[in-house]
């Protein structure tokens, strides 16, 4: 009986971790060592020149420029919804994703009220360009990010309006109010 009580308390700290607490790996380092330049993505056995503004959107209709984010900002006047995961690694990140972020709730809202901004740091994904992972660790350093995921809300001048990390269980209902909270809306 105590081994399955201590395994039951020993499953409840590890979701604990993962649902409210996010990951905390080390940052990303970009790819100088890949003999890519800034522009640059591999692509099978090739290199093609890959610009950050060549860069379209993600199938999920996110932006993955930031500075196409943010003169879709200024040309709407929303603010930006600047999402940093590690899309194929990190569990809480993949819940967000799934539990909040696909729903049609979640996408109406987001449609009415913000630019979306995606900025990933996949690990299983070796034709990442190297161009988008060296901006996105610009970013991530530049807020501040430390754990995984990170969602910051900034106005269309830059200025941060709202933040939060982790995933913390709560359904769309209650993320749509805070986001609403953040960017007063």
């Amino acid at each position: 009986m105590k081994a399955f009580s201590k395994s039951i308390c020993l499953a409840i700290i590890v979701s604990f971790c993962l649902c409210y607490c996010g990951c905390t790996e080390p940052k990303p380092k970009p790819r100088a060592d890949s003999g890519e330049s800034d522009t640059t993505v591999a692509s099978g056995n090739s290199t093609s020149e890959v610009s950050l503004e060549s860069i379209g959107l993600t199938s999920k209709g996110w932006f993955q420029s930031y500075n196409q984010a943010l003169a879709k900002s200024k040309e709407t006047g929303k603010p930006i919804l600047m999402e940093f995961t590690g899309s194929d690694w990190c569990p809480p990140c993949q819940m967000l994703a799934d539990r909040i972020f696909s729903t049609d709730e979640f996408k109406q809202w987001a449609k009415e009220h913000v630019v979306l901004l995606e900025l990933d740091f996949p690990r299983k994904n070796p034709s990442f360009p190297a161009a988008l992972m060296n901006q996105n660790q610009e970013l991530a350093q530049k807020h501040k990010v430390s754990g995984f995921p990170t969602l910051i809300f900034l106005d269309s001048s830059e200025n941060k309006i709202g933040q939060t990390s982790g995933y913390n269980g709560k359904d769309v209902e209650d993320y749509l109010k805070m986001f609403e909270e953040m960017i007063g809306s």
